[in-house]
C-alpha cells in the first residue's frame, strides 16, 4: 500500500489542480466579450448549461438570459469602440432604407446584407454582423428567428400549413 500511495497523491494533487484551473478560467471567461480569447469558453459553458437544463421553461428563462448577455455585449463592444463579430437576437423595433433598429442596437444595412424571411417590425429576429467603432453593427446577415402564429390549422400539406388564413411554407 505505501509503494502505490506516492501515485495516488499525484493523481489526486492532479485532480484538484484540474479542478481549481477549469473553475478559474470559468469564472474568468464570464465577463468575456467577442474577440476575446476566453469568449469561446464563456459560450461553451452557456451551451453546457442549456443542454443539461431539462425543465422546459427554465430552459426558456435561460435562453432569454443569454440573449440579455448578448444584447449587453454588443452595447459594450460599441462603447469600447472595438470591430468584432457578433450574433445576437432582438425584437425589431423600426425598420428604415439604410438602417433598423434592432433591441437597442443601431443595426446598419449594405446591398451584401442577407435578409431571410419577410421581416416587420415586432419580430424577433438574429443578427449576424460586426460591430462599428462609430456605434452600430453592420449586418452580414438577418433572418427570423421565431415568431408565433394562432387560429385555427385549417390544412396541413408536406410543405404548407394554412393557419387561420395565412399560409406558412414548410422547409
Amino acid at each position: 500500500i505505501f509503494a502505490r500511495l506516492p501515485h495516488l497523491a499525484t493523481a489526486i494533487i492532479l485532480v484538484l489542480i484540474l479542478i481549481i484551473t477549469s473553475s478559474s478560467l470559468i469564472v474568468a471567461s464570464a465577463k468575456s466579450l467577442p474577440g476575446d480569447q476566453l469568449y469561446p469558453v464563456k459560450r461553451a459553458v452557456e451551451n453546457v448549461r442549456l443542454g443539461i437544463t431539462v425543465d422546459v421553461i427554465a430552459h426558456q428563462e435561460i435562453e432569454a438570459s443569454f440573449q440579455e448577455k448578448r444584447l449587453s455585449e454588443v452595447q459594450q463592444l460599441i462603447d469600447l469602440q472595438r470591430s468584432e463579430k457578433v450574433s445576437f437576437d432582438a425584437l425589431v423595433i423600426q425598420q428604415e432604407d439604410d438602417y433598423w433598429l434592432i433591441g437597442d442596437i443601431f443595426v446598419y444595412l449594405t446591398p451584401k446584407t442577407i435578409i431571410i424571411g419577410e421581416i416587420f417590425p415586432g419580430m424577433v429576429v438574429e443578427v449576424e454582423g460586426i460591430t462599428q467603432p462609430g456605434g452600430g453593427v453592420l449586418a452580414d446577415e438577418i433572418h427570423l428567428r421565431n415568431f408565433e402564429i394562432t387560429g385555427k390549422v385549417e390544412s396541413i400539406t408536406s410543405d404548407i400549413w394554412m393557419i387561420a388564413g395565412e399560409e406558412v411554407q414548410i422547409n
